[in-house]
């Protein structure tokens, strides 16, 4: 079974996560409107999940933070039969109220979907209001990261692994090591093939993660050294199962750079702790 979410929008940014995960959202539109999905299955657990749903105004790139009668965003996820067929498992609508945005109109579904809506006004660390509704999954494989061991930011060991994983990462990015990096990448490229009932191989995820690719299309493009570790801040996601450091842009410490484009990509992937060694998971 897989489990897949469309989101709608009319004139407002917003995103759709999965247990606190980005997969998706409309920031790249200039008018907030915008139709799309995803497939959620590989960042989905057995049991209790989360689903999310934030929203920026549309005018926030030029210091307007207003939102407007009209704005609407909406999260749906569905799980997906082998025959075809749909269920609908859980649902968040943004719409604004009193000038700002709340979820009062999502659907309500029977007690036994284990998906009630509760705090409708979200919560807003600083401009993104977000808002969280549980959703529960019956049937699901049970990927290698649901067991693996948390990440702590306070284990000096756990995290001179971490730091050893992304050191060893740039130097295969430095030598251009696409075959080392796939390695790398295996265990979840693997998964999320499986995720998507194999209609993607684990070659095609390890290609959109975009080394090979952004290579050829910067020919200055080289990579960046990394920052200060400390300058690198911790996200961690399922209690420590899934992490990532980040920098204030948002960036991994694996960066390529192009000085002629004045563009820096950088992939982010999730790192779990599996039998006692840190991998990438996500």
């Amino acid at each position: 079974m897989l489990y897949t979410a469309n989101i709608n929008s009319k004139t407002i940014f917003c995103g759709g996560q999965i247990n606190g995960m980005e997969q998706l959202d409309n920031l790249g539109s200039d008018s907030g409107t915008f139709s799309s999905g995803f497939n959620a299955t590989a960042f989905l657990q057995p049991g209790e999940n989360e689903l999310n749903l934030w929203t920026v105004p549309v005018g926030a790139y030029n210091g307007d933070f207003t939102y407007h009668e009209n704005d609407r965003c909406e999260l749906t996820i569905f799980g997906a039969f082998p025959d075809g067929k749909k269920q609908e498992l859980s649902n968040l609508t943004a719409t604004i109220i009193d000038g700002k945005p709340n979820v009062k109109t999502s659907t309500i579904y029977p007690d036994n979907h284990k998906t009630p809506l509760a705090n409708v006004d979200g919560v807003t660390p600083y401009r993104r209001t977000i808002f969280t509704r549980p959703i529960y999954v019956k049937t699901i494989p049970r990927w290698r990261w649901v067991d693996a061991t948390p990440i702590r930011e306070d284990n000096p060991e756990q995290m001179k692994q971490l730091y050893r994983a992304y050191t060893n990462l740039l130097t295969l990015m430095e030598k251009r090591d696409f075959e080392g990096l796939k390695m790398a990448w295996s265990l979840s490229n693997r998964e999320k093939a499986m995720a998507e009932a194999y209609y993607s191989t684990p070659d095609e995820f390890f290609d959109a993660v975009g080394f090979e690719s952004t290579f050829e299309r910067y020919g200055d493009g080289e990579v960046r050294p990394r920052r200060e570790w400390h300058e690198y801040k911790l996200k961690s996601y399922m209690g420590g199962r899934l992490v990532r450091l980040e920098d204030t842009r948002g960036h991994s410490p694996l960066r390529i750079g192009s000085t002629k484009n004045d563009l820096v990509y950088s992939p982010t992937p999730y790192f779990s702790m599996i039998d006692g060694r840190i991998v990438i998971s996500r």
